[in-house]
């Protein structure tokens, strides 16, 4: 049967993200009609479409958390934050504890403690962030530890903890896990107390940097190089996946890059090290200080000075 006039009707659409790993369909979903209007909710479980897990969680996620993942998304204060801890932090999954570990990170962007630490629900959720550790897999690792970075919280328990969990799930690592902990790890020289762990990241950048993002990429080279730690190979990878997306770094990645080969002493490329001189000749104007004196001491180190470029850059 046909109908001259169409149905119409308002839609309210609900997502949830399912952080575990538990095995599950791509998605689920469930809807109601109240009026002209129908409600529908979808749990989209991440590894379904490739995005990586958080943590490990037979039986899937309790909607409950759900909902406390919804309320710290919408978080903008450190009261705010603090309230959410008090309320609902006993109810915590170890996705919303990472989730609400991150968050921390980026209300204090000045990396102070301070302010967190007078919450009087602090102490109590940092326990239970090392608790969770255990359970995270790769991209709650790199989380925890790349919040633990930016927060300037260098403890050593739970890096050691990180490091640990770190090798024994070291071939589920993608670029962006290996990026943000290796950052994470290079900023409070965590290198001699985990070198194991650095051995197996090391071990996967060759495969899996071709897969990073120009930020990943660069952070892996700044990283591993600050370490002092990766073979010669390894840089060479480091140094092909970044030339395949030579159009899109910033001068921070180019810096980082001959930075990277200067400190380990390795000897790139000529033809890279040109038309990476090349990129950076086009964005004179976006070029900073830091990036500035990284890219003309390592060339000057690497002995491959581009007077052109020395010219521009000190002329900005």
């Amino acid at each position: 049967m046909e109908y001259d006039v169409p149905l119409a009707c308002d839609l309210q659409l609900e997502v949830n993200y399912n952080t575990s790993t538990v095995a599950a369909p791509p998605w689920s979903a469930y809807g109601k009609r109240n009026g002209s209007t129908i409600f529908s909710a979808v749990e989209v479980h991440t590894g379904a479409k490739g995005v990586p897990h958080i943590f490990t969680e037979k039986g899937g996620r309790r909607q409950e958390c759900f909902t406390l993942d919804r309320r710290l998304h919408n978080v903008s204060s450190v009261r705010e934050f603090e309230r959410i801890l008090a309320q609902g932090m006993q109810s915590f999954d170890p996705g919303n504890t990472v989730n609400a570990f991150a968050l921390a990170a980026k209300l204090v962007e000045d990396a102070s403690l301070s302010a967190l630490k007078a919450c009087p629900h602090w102490d109590s959720f940092y326990g239970q962030v090392v608790d969770c550790v255990g359970r995270l897999e790769p991209r709650g690792l790199s989380m925890v530890a790349y919040a633990s970075a930016k927060l300037g919280l260098a403890d050593e328990n739970l890096l050691a903890s990180l490091a640990q969990v770190g090798i024994q799930r070291a071939q589920d690592f993608g670029a962006m896990d290996i990026a943000k902990i290796a950052w994470a790890f290079a900023k409070f020289d965590f290198v001699d107390k985990a070198s194991e762990f650095w051995e197996a990241m090391a071990d996967r950048v060759p495969d899996k940097v071709h897969d990073g993002k120009m930020n990943d990429v660069s952070m892996i080279a700044w990283s591993f190089a600050t370490a002092e730690v990766g073979p010669e190979s390894m840089y060479r990878e480091i140094t092909t996946a970044s030339l395949r997306m030579l159009d899109e770094l910033p001068p921070q990645s180019l810096s980082n890059l001959v930075w990277a080969h200067a400190s380990m002493q390795l000897a790139p490329d000529e033809g890279a090290v040109h038309v990476v001189c090349q990129r950076a000749k086009t964005l004179i104007k976006d070029f900073v200080e830091f990036d500035v004196a990284n890219m003309c001491w390592a060339l000057a180190t690497l002995g491959f000075v581009d007077y052109e470029l020395f010219d521009l850059l000190a002329e900005h």
